[in-house]
């Protein structure tokens, strides 16, 4: 069997990396070498980086914080899953078809910033570059890599973040994790060079997504002249929308001790982030336990509709299949307001291509490609080729052997109980007459159900329309729904 140096030599470069990290004496051995291996198979070009980025908390990464600290939903990753990610008991979370899109097209954003603002890119500059690869020299857990650090005639020394969208709102403000990105680039320039940068700028590339994926698709893009053409046009959907600003003290500040908790109290101890449990009263008030009885008698209720309901459909729809199984008609004679139904024609592909198959016709000539994975044949061909490893299973916790670890380490098992909610209708055999009462009242209910209430056609003649309708009588169910008011998640800033 031929020895695979090229492996050797990156997991030997990721092992190194991985030893190095500030946290490893609080990683497992097992731990560590279960991710080394896992990531050197799931993104080998960016296995190094991968280490290097559990050595801290990154540009993309500190906004999560902020968002958690002041109440707000996770942009990409919860604090639970980032500490983890940081020890290496869970991999990076992969990337979805927006990231990807924004990964691919970022050479694009880059060369269409150029062209608009003349801007000169300094961050491949030996001090530069070497100042981003250390980080900060006070906060070692203060790492990140900025998109673009440039030299502004009349700006001065920016750090530049591209983003790359889609139906860009150019009324929106600036998103708060964004501003945060680029404040923690800024963080590390004032530690390597005793000065904050002049200002930030946000370059978001505002172009359809199917011009997106047209380029994604293609070998050698020429985005030196998508960039042009770009920039001749530049209107809203596309172009370009850049937006300057100064740095925030009091973020930045904010920022800073949020890292430095999580970073000690989390990582550091080999302790994931736990959502901590909010303080509840144990006595129920009398006002909500009256309004529980009754929500659980509305259960009790609906749930039976909801059963008989579906029974009774199926039956009808059963006597309707019967009674015109005994005719051949191409035309449904019947008009039912409120219904949609007649005939319809499907076409079986599966059997048509079975029988041009049996006649002799190439299975290949008869299909296209598609996206989904034949699970199977994956995994007869990684196993065939010895990469059938571990790594590329989901772990799935043994109860049993988990709760005698909890045990033996003296750690109550209580600790991990969650309570929730549960409800059903009841089988008991105590229950049974409740049950079949309840059932039987509510099939007489459903037969009786708008016979003896005026057709809604009846009711549209009259100028009767139900509430919180439309023009046409369709229930308006958005206008019932408050605006989301979305400013929180939002900092304007220049």
């Amino acid at each position: 069997m031929a020895v695979d140096f090229d492996l050797i030599s990156l997991t030997i470069k990721v092992r190194k990396v991985v030893d190095a990290l500030p946290q490893r004496s609080h990683i497992p051995d097992d731990v560590a070498e279960r991710w080394i291996e896992g990531i050197i198979k799931r993104d080998p070009e960016r296995a190094v980086w991968h280490a290097n980025r559990a050595s801290g908390i990154g540009g993309s990464e500190i906004g999560e914080l902020v968002l958690h600290a002041s109440g707000q939903r996770p942009m990409y990753n919860t604090l639970e899953e980032l500490s983890r990610q940081k020890l290496l008991l869970d991999f990076p979370s992969r990337s979805n078809i927006h990231m990807e899109r924004g990964t691919d097209m970022e050479p694009l954003a880059e060369k269409t910033y150029w062209a608009i603002t003349k801007h000169k890119s300094v961050l491949a500059d030996p001090e530069i570059a070497n100042a981003f690869a250390k980080g900060h020299p006070t906060y070692p857990w203060l790492v990140g890599n900025p998109d673009d650090v440039v030299d502004a005639p009349s700006l001065g020394r920016l750090i530049t973040d591209f983003k790359v969208r889609s139906n860009l709102n150019s009324n929106e403000g600036m998103k708060l994790i964004n501003a945060c990105q680029l404040h923690w680039y800024g963080l590390i320039h004032e530690g390597q060079f005793g000065k904050l940068p002049d200002g930030y700028g946000l370059a978001e590339l505002d172009i359809p997504t199917p011009l997106i994926d047209s380029l994604r698709g293609e070998d050698k893009p020429d985005f030196q002249a998508m960039a042009e053409t770009i920039t001749s046009v530049n209107k809203p959907g596309f172009g370009m929308q850049i937006r300057y600003f100064k740095h925030n003290p009091a973020l930045a500040n904010h920022m800073t001790r949020l890292a430095e908790q999580f970073w000690n109290k989390y990582v550091m101890t080999g302790q994931p982030f736990v959502t901590p449990k909010p303080e509840k009263p144990a006595e129920m008030s009398k006002q909500d336990e009256s309004k529980i009885r009754g929500l659980l008698n509305d259960l009790v209720r609906f749930k039976i509709a909801e059963n008989v309901s579906k029974m009774e459909g199926d039956r009808v729809r059963s006597d309707i299949f019967e009674l015109t199984d005994r005719y051949e008609m191409d035309v449904w004679p019947f008009e039912v307001p409120g219904l949609s139904a007649g005939y319809s024609s499907k076409f079986d592909i599966n059997r048509a291509a079975t029988a041009l198959i049996t006649k002799g016709i190439d299975r290949v000539t008869l299909a296209k490609p598609s996206d989904a994975l034949d699970m199977d044949a994956v995994h007869i061909t990684l196993e065939n080729n010895g990469l059938l490893t571990d790594s590329l299973y989901k772990p799935t916790w043994d109860p049993r052997a988990v709760k005698s670890a909890l045990k033996k380490l003296k750690i109550p098992v209580s600790d991990f109980n969650a309570t929730n909610f549960r409800a059903g209708i009841s089988t008991k055999r105590a229950d049974q007459d409740t049950r079949h009462t309840l059932e039987t009242c509510m099939g007489i209910h459903i037969q009786k159900f708008g016979q003896d209430e005026p057709s809604l056609s009846q009711q549209q003649n009259d100028g009767v329309s139900p509430d919180r309708s439309t023009p046409n009588g369709n229930i308006d169910i958005l206008s019932q729904l408050d605006d989301d008011d979305d400013h929180n998640d939002s900092l304007r800033i220049g």
